[in-house]
């Protein structure tokens, strides 16, 4: 028979499932990893920048810029004299094997293998409001356990990306001679602590997916699904 049930941690549990895959596409997608310095644009370096309304805006030595560097993605943030602000962002690999450290390229795998994953999980924690079990396993222990190694491949993805700080292209943002751990003159950008704060949750979401089983196995529960009732909303 056809039941959904719903109770505050079942319902807390998919929400914060549902938006942590989120939260780890942005961090995986965006170009804020790794923050260059600001520097001046010099001869040959010069844009024109066409403003919303129209304005043509062309730049004059002095004028300053920033680059990010992203997994996949590089943007430049060019700051004119005039107040006006451009950014451009174009992705400078095609290819996984074309990233410039080996250790990213095993940080990726691992970090998209473990946010497959979780994606699925996710999914089925949205499954879980109609159908509690899964092989007759709970679904909720069952994505809890699976939710759980996905965060470990994601960390272990976040702790392999600083090992490959000292590759060209972090160099030549940088503009020092960087080692890994130690990106001289260099800042790291949200998007990095946008990953560990999604690998977090991610454990967190293990913690709430235990919980919800507690909840929706609870005796309030069992009491209006022996009384027929399809839909069960409980505390």
């Amino acid at each position: 028979m056809f039941f959904i049930v719903v109770t505050i941690r079942s319902l807390a549990w998919t929400l914060l499932s549902v938006a942590t895959v989120l939260m780890h596409v942005m961090a995986l997608i965006s170009s804020y990893w790794l923050l260059g310095p600001l520097s001046e644009m010099q001869e040959g370096e010069y844009t024109i920048f066409v403003s919303e309304s129209n304005t043509t805006v062309i730049p004059e030595e002095g004028d300053v810029y920033s680059v990010s560097l992203g997994i996949f993605t590089r943007c430049q943030e060019t700051f004119y004299a005039g107040g006006m602000n451009d950014t451009s962002c174009t992705t400078y690999v095609k290819r996984l094997l074309d990233l410039p450290s080996g250790f990213w390229v095993l940080m990726v795998l691992l970090y998209a293998l473990g946010l497959a994953i979780f994606a699925v999980t996710a999914v089925g924690s949205i499954l879980s409001i109609c159908k509690r079990t899964l092989c007759h396993k709970s679904i909720f222990t069952l994505s809890a356990f699976v939710q759980a190694v996905a965060g470990l491949l994601m960390l272990l993805g976040i702790i392999l990306y600083p090992f490959g700080w000292g590759n060209d292209a972090v160099k030549e943002l940088c503009r020092e001679n960087v080692q890994p751990f130690l990106p001289k003159g260099c800042g790291v950008g949200w998007s990095f602590f946008l990953s560990i704060g999604a690998i977090l949750l991610t454990f967190i979401c293990s913690v709430l997916g235990v919980q919800a089983e507690f909840a929706t196995a609870s005796d309030k529960v069992e009491e209006k699904v022996m009384q027929d009732r399809r839909i069960v909303c409980v505390p």
